[in-house]
């Protein structure tokens, strides 16, 4: 990924010396969407900064980068804030033909309400974007709404919540990880796929501020999410 980084850096300064504010900004929304996958939070909320200041009049790429600050303030736990930027990228996206930024803006507005306790709110927008990306053809982003879907219907009742704030089927997915399994094994313990495994554990590296299976062993338990070793059962190597 650091490659990545690397060229998009490259391309960018080659674009600053062409002076084209729309090529700019769209330059700096493809490096923030690498520094967001690479944890550089702070450095990824100052380019989009910058990058949304020259994307006006350009709504599909207002959509896109309103997207990334939703998902920045999603992870400092701001979810009023994070709402707004998703609500925003909704609108955008649509106003620029771009379905599938509207289905992103859906399911990152969806699990920031279900963070902050609109339960209800959360099913209708990751209902209607499982809904759009049927329709469109998008198997990548039905996937990822219903496994957002499945966090939510899975998440206890308010006041009965786990510890971080996670759904049933993420502490379940935590306390394997902790157990010594790897992803594949998590995978056929709780009967899913391997990528949907791998899509709560970076939900849930990415809402706690984990940088890997470590913090999140430590966190498991620390938090009494593991559960102890039944008799004569030998405990399984960790897997990367």
């Amino acid at each position: 990924m650091s490659r990545a980084q690397d060229l998009f850096e490259q391309a960018l300064a080659i674009k600053r010396e062409l002076g084209e504010r729309r090529s700019i900004a769209i330059g700096l929304a493809n490096l923030a969407d690498v520094l967001i996958r690479t944890g550089q939070w702070e450095t990824a909320d100052q380019v989009l900064d910058e990058g949304a200041a020259l994307a006006a009049g350009y709504p599909q790429l207002i959509g896109t980068i309103r997207c990334n600050q939703g998902a920045v303030a999603a992870h400092r736990r701001d979810w009023a804030q994070a709402a707004e930027h998703f609500r925003a990228a909704i609108v955008e996206s649509r106003a620029g033909g771009h379905l599938h930024g509207v289905i992103e803006a859906m399911i990152g507005l969806g699990r920031v309400c279900e963070q902050s306790g609109d339960r209800a709110e959360a099913l209708r927008q990751l209902r209607a974007a499982h809904a759009l990306a049927s329709d469109i053809g998008n198997a990548q982003r039905r996937a990822e709404a219903e496994a957002a879907l499945a966090d939510v219907m899975g998440a206890p009742a308010a006041g009965a919540r786990k510890p971080g704030s996670l759904t049933s089927r993420q502490a379940d997915v935590l306390r394997l990880l902790a157990a010594g399994l790897s992803n594949k094994q998590i995978a056929a313990e709780l009967v899913l796929s391997t990528a949907t495994v791998e899509r709560h554990l970076a939900t849930i590296y990415r809402n706690l501020g984990f940088s890997g299976r470590v913090e999140a062993a430590r966190f498991a338990l620390e938090h009494g999410l593991m559960e102890p070793p039944s008799p004569g059962v030998i405990a399984r190597t960790s897997a990367p």
